[in-house]
């Protein structure tokens, strides 16, 4: 899921699984590599619960849009 207001002036922010889930997620990270052009995208992640999933959807979308990844 990917709500359009999740998208805010400055980051992307909502609430799990109701407004941005992992598919939502990989979405963005390919959007953004596929806009910018990117060589390599730094992916870092909070404490939260569904951290781990949902970084890990972002770097799939980016990757898969052909950007290498570092973890941070």
């Amino acid at each position: 899921m990917l709500d359009p207001k999740v998208f805010k002036a400055y980051d992307v922010r909502g609430l799990y699984r109701s407004e941005l889930d992992e598919e939502g997620a990989y979405a963005i990270g390919r959007a953004y590599v596929e806009q910018f052009s990117p060589a390599t995208i730094a992916v870092g992640r909070d404490m939260r619960v569904s951290g781990p999933a949902m970084a890990e959807a972002v770097r799939r979308g980016a990757a898969d849009a052909g950007a290498a990844i570092v973890h941070i």
